[in-house]
């Protein structure tokens, strides 16, 4: 999919190709693939402004005004988005990316109250910026759920 020297243009016109073809498991099915193969590359040092377009390219996939907001598959795209942006805060401190990270994560959580991957996404996003009353309440929150874990 990928030549030795990628350029944005390029990857977004093969990430177009892929997710405007015809997919008989579903274009959820392709954003989601997308997104993880997306977060792979934020596990490198790669530039600033490049990971800020990826992960723009990624949200503008969705449509938040119109989309079904519901189910697993909704659910976890809005999982993987707040993963991308928090993968992003992680290497660039950027306020914009933090915020988007926590937003994303407090949406699934009000979607989907007791799924586990919005609450320690948000507990590691808060561990990571020393918000530490922040991380204490949303142990909490984990811990009133799941008291024996």
């Amino acid at each position: 999919m990928f030549n030795s020297q990628p350029t944005l243009q390029g990857l977004e016109e093969s990430f177009n190709k892929a997710l405007d073809f015809y997919s008989p498991v579903g274009q959820e099915e392709e954003r989601r693939y997308l997104g993880s193969r997306l977060l792979s590359l934020f596990t490198k040092q790669i530039p600033e402004p490049v990971a800020g377009e990826l992960v723009r390219y990624y949200e503008s996939k969705f449509d938040f005004e119109n989309e079904k907001n519901g189910g697993l598959n909704w659910t976890q795209n809005i999982l993987i988005l707040g993963n991308l942006r928090q993968a992003v805060w992680e290497i660039f401190k950027s306020d914009k990316d933090y915020q988007k990270a926590e937003e994303y994560y407090l949406k699934g959580l009000k979607l989907s109250p007791t799924r586990p991957q919005f609450l320690y996404g948000l507990q590691q996003l808060y561990k990571s910026k020393n918000e530490t009353e922040k991380e204490r309440q949303t142990t909490e929150k984990i811990n009133a759920l799941w008291p024996n874990k």
